[in-house]
């Protein structure tokens, strides 16, 4: 028996806004993310990579010179602290990328917190899967996502939820032509623009007693973040239908990924080399 998420783990989910600018022109985009708390408590916003590096998915912006210029990241928590605009940023935010060209993940450290007060829905390192977590989760298994797609609701601006199953073996790291990702794992679910950074949980599963769950029950297990979603997979096989559409499927990073990047921080990169 698998269990809806608490609502704020679902509320965890922020939106991302960004801007960017060549001197001459500018562009726009969106997407999601969420914060974290490392084991001192100290602030960082993950997302994707390719929603603060315009040139990461199309090189052709690499010579045209764009930079980010403007980022905000905003909540919609029914928590009045996490309500609203929660930061915005524009040059005093550090962000972090791995040396991999195959990890799509950024992680946004701001420099200066002084007077800034930070939700902090998921503390990272308890609710981050590790390795022995995959190895225990079945094929299958439910996963819930929240996240800022264009179907969000028109007039308070809250997330939707997606819910899906693990479609791939999670001992392993899938790959396809298609994807071609670190620690990546394939979920039957819909992901659409402004999915990009959504975290995505493993509902919990196990019997339930009087609206309690059995937590020390045979086959219970606790719910997790097990990763971040990166993207989905258009049809190229089918050749009866268009191209572009969405066959179902979408992929994420994998948590481990994501707790190997924040437990070695002196090897992640600089984006933009500054």
């Amino acid at each position: 028996m698998y269990h809806p998420l608490p609502r704020q783990w679902l509320e965890a989910t922020n939106r991302i806004d960004v801007q960017f600018d060549n001197g001459a022109q500018t562009k726009t985009g969106s997407g999601s993310g969420f914060w974290l708390a490392d084991r001192g408590g100290y602030c960082a916003f993950i997302t994707n990579r390719h929603v603060v590096d315009l040139a990461y998915r199309d090189r052709k912006y690499v010579p045209e010179g764009y930079r980010l210029s403007r980022l905000t990241v905003s909540s919609h928590s029914a928590v009045p602290r996490n309500q609203g605009v929660v930061v915005d940023l524009e040059s005093d935010i550090d962000i972090r990328v791995h040396a991999s060209y195959r990890v799509d993940i950024a992680i946004l450290i701001p420099e200066d917190t002084a007077g800034r007060t930070l939700p902090i829905s998921i503390p990272a390192y308890p609710l981050l899967a590790d390795r022995s977590f995959f190895e225990a989760l079945p094929w299958g298994a439910q996963v819930s996502f929240a996240s800022f797609q264009a179907w969000r609701d028109s007039t308070t601006q809250k997330p939707i939820l997606r819910t899906g199953i693990v479609a791939s073996d999670p001992l392993d790291d899938y790959s396809s032509d298609i994807v071609d990702r670190k620690s990546a794992l394939l979920l039957e679910a819909f992901s659409f623009s402004g999915s990009s950074g959504s975290p995505v949980f493993a509902n919990a599963f196990g019997l339930q007693t009087d609206g309690t769950l059995l937590t020390g029950g045979p086959g219970f297990r606790e719910a997790r973040l097990i990763g971040v979603v990166c993207g989905h997979i258009p049809n190229r096989e089918d050749m009866t239908v268009a191209s572009s559409m969405h066959v179902g499927l979408s992929y994420c990073h994998k948590s481990t990924i994501l707790l190997e990047m924040l437990s070695q921080p002196d090897s992640l990169e600089r984006l933009g080399g500054d």
